[in-house]
């Protein structure tokens, strides 16, 4: 017999009770009937029948087992075993070390960030050659001269290439100051420009009384285009300026300029009672050099750069001045704009003023050393300054020169850039570190507890 099962008969048999709650089988019997017949389990049902469930051998054995053995494999996968709350030991001193870890950590992290923090953005600097000496760079300049006149201040260029400027004036400004430095107004300066045009005008109506209506004067060989005419002597030396010629070479041979009486090059007298601000700015070339403002008008004769005045006028060169600005740059890159290098002297703001203790006049000479510097991942490039200044009073030949050297190599400067990710796996391996020793130092100092403690 076989508690809990019952023998369901073959369809046709007669059972004595449809209640019978078990039947006595041999073995000979159940061997017989075991095989090809369904066994059911009788559980109560809420009604109190009983409620059959029936037994399958091919009722999904073999996935369920296939499933028990795959959860096996992937336990023995887990890294993180686990104990039942029971089996927990936890010790004042593991506490201890705990909090200890805690703290460690938060030092830890904020190393991490602050390290992180500085090399990102960290400049990192480069010396290479520089490939760009065939192109030309820019200059913007404002300077201040108080006490001397706007027709007196003359900005000349030199090169040891041979080129020279003389007399810029295409790009820079010149505005007539008073003497205590604010600006003459418009009306006051326009009324004397009148004064002066029509003392010009009543002046070459009496030169030109002798001069055919049709006159057309020759502008030997600076013509802009086939047919100009060169009536007065300034008109020549326009031209001439305009082609960066040498206008002095001329002006003793133009016929207006003989006429008018400027045949002769001879220096004019200088003014008083007003300042001059210049501001604007040029192009030199990428080769040492020096560009002045000194006194008397530059001309070249014989190769050499030479200033006209007379000598009675020297003392009166008053050469005080304001550098409001100063900035060297790359002509391509006009929008990239930084001057000076930290913690060396800039020229912005540079004041120098001429006494009567240092004497009335003076030169001035700036020494300025250019590095080119160009910044990796941006579209241009700068050039920084770094500048020495030297005076002399009652110098042979009054003014400021500002003296110009270009270093052949230039300074590459990359942003280093840290990614985020990089901080956090940094973050993620030093908590997982102090986790880690910090367990090691419990488990040995348990153990070394437990150990005593026997």
């Amino acid at each position: 017999m076989i508690p809990g099962l019952e023998y369901e008969p073959p369809h046709g048999y007669n059972t004595a009770s449809p209640s019978v709650q078990s039947v006595e089988i041999s073995p000979q019997h159940q061997s017989d009937y075991h095989h090809g017949q369904q066994l059911h389990r009788r559980r109560p049902h809420a009604n109190g029948h009983s409620q059959y469930n029936s037994y399958n051998d091919n009722d999904g054995g073999d996935g369920k087992y296939a499933k028990k053995l795959s959860a096996k494999t992937v336990k023995k996968l887990d890294f993180f075993p686990k104990l039942e709350r029971d089996y927990e030991v936890r010790t004042e001193r593991g506490g201890q070390a705990t909090l200890v870890g805690y703290v460690i950590m938060l030092v830890l992290i904020l190393a991490e960030f602050w390290t992180w923090r500085g090399l990102n953005g960290e400049s990192l600097e480069h010396i290479v050659v520089d490939t760009s000496l065939g192109k030309r760079m820019r200059v913007n300049l404002n300077i201040t001269f108080p006490n001397l006149h706007c027709d007196d201040l003359h900005l000349d260029v030199i090169d040891v290439a041979g080129d020279s400027q003389l007399d810029l004036s295409d790009t820079l400004f010149k505005h007539r100051l008073n003497l205590d430095g604010t600006l003459r107004s418009k009306a006051k300066i326009a009324t004397e420009a009148n004064i002066k045009a029509d003392e010009d005008k009543k002046k070459q109506e009496a030169l030109s009384k002798d001069i055919p209506a049709d006159y057309c004067g020759p502008c030997y060989g600076a013509d802009e285009k086939e047919g100009d005419c060169c009536n007065t002597c300034d008109d020549v030396m326009e031209r001439y300026k305009k082609k960066r010629w040498n206008e002095n070479a001329v002006q003793p041979l133009a016929e207006q300029c003989i006429r008018e009486g400027k045949g002769k090059n001879e220096p004019k007298r200088m003014s008083n009672g007003e300042g001059c601000n210049l501001s604007g700015h040029f192009t030199v070339n990428r080769v040492a050099g020096n560009f002045h403002i000194a006194m008397g008008e530059g001309v070249d004769r014989d190769g050499r750069h030479i200033h006209q005045f007379l000598p009675e006028d020297r003392m009166n060169f008053n050469a005080s001045h304001v550098v409001h600005e100063l900035i060297f740059m790359d002509e391509e890159y006009g929008d990239m704009v930084i001057a000076g290098v930290p913690g060396e002297t800039s020229m912005n703001s540079v004041s120098k003023v001429v006494t009567e203790d240092t004497g009335t006049t003076g030169l001035f000479q700036y020494f300025i050393k250019v590095v080119p510097t160009k910044y990796k991942g941006k579209s241009g490039g700068t050039l920084h300054e770094k500048v020495e200044h030297h005076d002399t009073q009652n110098a042979v030949l009054p003014g400021v020169f500002f003296v110009y050297e270009i270093y052949p190599f230039a300074v590459e400067v990359t942003k280093n850039k840290v990614p985020f990710m990089h901080l956090l796996i940094r973050i993620m391996a030093t908590v997982g570190g102090v986790f880690t020793i910090m367990g090691w130092i419990d488990s040995a100092l348990y153990s070394r507890e437990k150990k005593s403690s026997r």
